[in-house]
């Protein structure tokens, strides 16, 4: 495989691990991985694909369709949208890594689109918000 800047790039699979709930995402902190699903996380240990916990939303709760997730200083933070229900919603839900206890939701009012993953770099935060075909120009998505 060669990366877009035209090096060579290798891999090679160490481990493959069953996750129920791998799905839409996966995060990553330094002894777990979290799979995520539309309305579940599972907290996996690396070493040997255990699962440890799981968060689940309540059939009847507001969690429709989260996406990817990154751990960043002791904190999970999840894409979250109600796609494919329009308008388009889309917020941040943020999670303790350690409990699996969802803590805040960060909506964005009037999102340009459908959330899909978030980021920090260098105390910036960025976001991709999307749209699918059945709910947009997939040209129009931003981050």
């Amino acid at each position: 495989m060669t990366c877009a800047c035209g090096d060579e790039w290798e891999h090679e699979e160490l481990r493959r691990f069953p996750a129920e709930e791998a799905v839409q995402g996966v995060a990553v902190d330094g002894e777990h991985f979290y799979a995520i699903s539309n309305r579940a996380i599972g907290k996996y240990r690396k070493e040997t694909g255990e699962r440890v916990a799981r968060w689940e939303d309540a059939p009847e709760g507001r969690i429709r369709h989260l996406n990817a997730g990154v751990v960043i200083e002791g904190r999970l933070y999840c894409a979250h949208s109600n796609f494919p229900a329009m308008p388009e919603e889309s917020s941040i839900e943020v999670f303790d890594p350690e409990t699996m206890r969802h803590l805040e939701s960060r909506p964005f009012p009037d999102p340009p689109g459908s959330l899909t993953w978030v980021d920090r770099h260098e105390g910036i935060w960025y976001a991709c918000f999307a749209h699918y075909r059945k709910s947009g120009d997939p040209a129009n998505s931003r981050v």
